[in-house]
């Protein structure tokens, strides 16, 4: 049986160091440089006695700035390879490379059976492992279309319950109707008079003379007519959120009595009052020194949280 492995005899092969000073072979030493090739080809061909076309060169890295190169003539190679060869490198370091452990070490791993002349088998299999990969590919595809495929149409068929269900409601809800567009129609005019119909009504809005009714309820009254506060009613503005009054007073001690009662009213904030002192015109003697105005002003609880306590806004 021919070895898959042919060695060349190394009197046979061309020899060079290649030093990649710019470029770098930037590659783990004993792999394939990750250079390009042209560039390889061009510098190998400076220590080339032939022409580089006539012959196949090899190259492996030797660390990060060099690279062995080896060629072997294209006819002898063709002489000395079999059909099922697979490999075919050097027989054995030339004497130049004694010195240099680590470039003698990587002869065994210069193939020259590449590129053009990869051996049939390597065709073969390099295919096989593609073809391998497409089928694994195809059936990955498959298998996740037919996936997608079965829950769209699970997702398809509990639509269909849905909606079927959803008719089955609109029919017994409105069996009168014809077609399920007829009861949707239906449904929504329903909808649409229960939203009118039992939307939150605004409240009543409050009445001035509701206002002037509770601020008399609340007046100070005495047990009997001479003891009630001899007060009269100089103006007043009422509106359904606000009591705004001047009263005169013939003594000043009556304003506790009449704050008090305004305070009592339910649903009202007084605030404080302003009493002014009357003047006695001329200086007349009958004037009373404790007699005067008050200026009372009362809000609705609603209407009196957005004003300060001093009753500005």
């Amino acid at each position: 049986m021919t070895a898959p492995t042919r060695t060349i005899p190394t009197d046979q092969v061309y020899w060079a160091v290649l030093t990649l000073e710019h470029a770098g072979a930037a590659a783990r030493p004993g792999s394939a440089p990750a250079c390009d090739n042209a560039l390889l080809d061009e510098l190998f061909a400076e220590f080339m006695p032939v022409a580089l076309e006539s012959v196949k060169p090899a190259y492996i890295t030797i660390d990060r700035t060099r690279v062995l190169a080896a060629a072997v003539s294209r006819e002898r190679l063709a002489a000395l390879v079999a059909p099922g060869d697979i490999v075919a490198v050097p027989e054995a370091p030339p004497s130049a490379l004694a010195g240099d452990g680590d470039a003698a070490a990587l002869v065994h791993r210069l193939n020259f059976l590449w590129g053009d002349l990869e051996p049939q088998p390597v065709t073969i299999a390099k295919r096989r492992a593609a073809g391998a990969a497409a089928a694994a590919i195809l059936l990955l595809t498959v298998a996740a279309v037919i996936g997608v495929e079965r829950r769209a149409a699970s997702l398809r068929a509990s639509a269909a319950e849905h909606r079927a269900l959803a008719q089955s409601s609109l029919k017994g809800l409105f069996p009168s109707a014809a077609t399920p567009e007829a009861a949707r129609t239906l449904l929504d005019q329903d909808l649409g008079r229960l939203t009118r119909t039992r939307a939150a009504r605004p409240a009543l809005q409050r009445d001035a003379a509701d206002a002037v009714a509770s601020l008399l309820t609340a007046w100070p009254r005495g047990a009997a007519p001479s003891e009630a506060p001899k007060l009269r009613t100089e103006s007043l503005t009422a509106t359904p959120e606000s009591l705004t009054l001047v009263v005169a007073m013939e003594d000043r001690a009556a304003t506790a009595a009449l704050s008090d009662s305004l305070r009592s009213i339910a649903g009202w904030r007084l605030f404080q009052p302003q009493f002014t002192a009357s003047a006695s015109p001329g200086g007349a003697a009958t004037a009373k020194p404790d007699a005067g105005t008050l200026s009372l002003r009362l809000a609705a609880e609603s209407a009196a949280g957005s004003e300060k306590p001093g009753g500005e806004r």
